[in-house]
């Protein structure tokens, strides 16, 4: 946030494996479990030799809600476990949150264990809507890429203009100057970024993040994998005075109700409701600080000067005057740092943000 379906395979065990269906040059398996009175669900997850990355995602109806609890390796070594970060005011991801879309992609970092091939277990937890561990089906899809180098990369991204305001041409221009820019940022990390044809949504929708708006599951189910959806709106309902939002970190690549990124047209616009060359670099950035987030990186530091990411090579202040001045260049500041006139680029990615965006699974 910066402020201002698959038919599925049916299996009636505690444990279950997974269908796979082409999907691209990756490897999409999915199926459905049933978790135990407990609310434990376990699923198999076939790694092959060359798969560098996983994204698995785990979906149940409200009230009902899910988290990936645990991660094991083939050789039974845990190499992720929720309650381990949960309480932590360090940022990992959210895949350990219990949710209706929970979304974990291993490796997050270059510190963690790598994909080695084999037989891995996800570990599901599922709660009812009294938090009670509880018996459900979970819709289950793991996507797998194979990639060779984590210091280079292509990203594809669809932008999607709901409830008309791609009739505006102001905004049009701006959007289209602005994706240059995003494309200049990321490639300065490796990144290539490229756009499939932009599309059209008839009506307003919500955000990502609550996981309650079916249109990011339809939108995700017409653009396919890998792409990323960066939805443009007129402003986004709820969070009116936020410039984006982000429907996870990391998000899913499937069709989900959190499948997407949101971003306001008409805080993009400033004050005057024109584009200057500002306001165009604001939209830039905004795009992709919440496509970041979607690709697994949190803010360096949260709003409350309390809480942080993992990663070492982001500064660890505690003030919003010591954060600025260590922090307010980086992408993932939590918001802008404007004077009376203007406001700073915030165009920095350190390396080990990097290393994460690259292990996401949707980056080639």
């Amino acid at each position: 946030m910066r402020v201002a379906p698959l038919p599925l395979l049916s299996l009636l065990a505690c444990t279950a494996g997974l269908t796979e269906v082409p999907a691209g040059s990756r490897r999409h398996l999915y199926g459905a479990v049933e978790s135990s009175s407990k609310g434990t669900a376990r699923v198999k997850v076939p790694v092959d030799p060359l798969d560098s990355s996983l994204l698995v995602t785990a979906q149940v109806p409200e009230p009902w809600a899910v988290h990936v609890r645990a991660l094991h390796a083939p050789d039974g070594t845990e190499v992720f476990r929720a309650f381990e970060w949960n309480a932590s005011p360090y940022n990992k991801t959210n895949g350990g949150f219990v949710s209706t879309v929970a979304t974990l992609n291993w490796p997050v970092s270059a510190t963690d264990a790598p994909l080695l091939p084999g037989k891995w277990e996800v570990e599901l937890g599922v709660v009812d809507g009294s938090q009670q561990y509880t018996r459900q089906q979970v819709a289950v899809d793991v996507v797998l890429k194979k990639d060779a180098s984590f210091e280079s990369g292509a990203l594809e991204v669809t932008v999607v203009y709901t409830g008309g305001v791609q009739d505006d041409p102001g905004l049009r221009d701006a959007v289209e100057e602005a994706k240059v820019l995003w494309q200049e940022l990321y490639g300065s990390f490796g990144i290539d970024l490229s756009f499939a044809r932009d599309m059209g949504y008839p009506t307003d929708i919500g955000p990502p993040a609550l996981g309650d708006e079916e249109a990011y599951e339809r939108i995700a189910a017409q653009t396919g994998i890998p792409h990323v959806n960066l939805v443009i709106s007129n402003e986004i309902v709820g969070f009116e005075q936020i410039f984006g939002i982000a429907g996870d970190i990391p998000g899913p690549l499937v069709p989900t109700t959190r499948s997407g990124v949101q971003v306001s047209a008409v805080l993009a616009a400033g004050p005057d409701g024109k584009y200057s060359a500002e306001d165009v670099r604001l939209l830039s950035e905004t795009m992709a600080h919440e496509t970041a987030h979607f690709l697994g990186l949190f803010h360096p530091v949260e709003s409350s000067w309390e809480t942080w990411d993992v990663l070492n090579d982001t500064a660890e202040c505690d003030s919003e005057a010591s954060c600025k001045v260590e922090l307010g260049e980086n992408l993932m500041f939590p918001f802008p740092v404007c004077s009376v006139v203007s406001c700073v680029p915030q165009n920095q990615v350190t390396a080990e943000q990097a290393e994460v965006v690259h292990r996401y699974t949707g980056v080639d």
